[in-house]
């Protein structure tokens, strides 16, 4: 499950032509938990990355994601839908609705050291 976001994030999500002005591209995440619904796999996760374009230019961000995969016939997966959590006023109420209860508490009470943690863990995809 890991590889196919790994791949996502690197085949999906940028353009190709973002995705060939990168010079480094780290991330690292932490799964919470993998449930099976109607012949998907629901991932609740809290993600890290990190763009490098160059040395001087690198943006990034951490989120909580809901990645959805399918299982292919060869046994490997494919994503198939991200869910993020919405930004501003209705964060907290998006991340309630979007993640189990004991997940969304755990995002919510302890997010500075789930992404310190994350950010010492970066590994590099590209």
């Amino acid at each position: 499950m890991d590889e196919a976001f790994i791949k996502y994030q690197r085949e999906d999500m940028l353009s190709p032509d973002e995705y060939d002005r990168i010079y480094q591209f780290n991330e690292a995440h932490e799964v919470f938990e993998v449930r099976k619904k109607l012949g998907r796999y629901y991932v609740y996760m809290y993600y890290d990355y990190e763009i490098k374009y160059n040395e001087y230019h690198t943006s990034g961000g951490s989120n909580p994601l809901v990645v959805v995969l399918k299982k292919l016939s060869a046994g490997t997966y494919k994503v198939v839908k991200l869910k993020e959590p919405e930004s501003g006023d209705t964060y907290v109420e998006s991340i309630r609705r979007l993640f189990p209860d004991y997940i969304a508490e755990y995002m919510l009470e302890n997010s500075c050291e789930i992404v310190t943690k994350l950010q010492k863990n970066m590994k590099q995809i590209n």
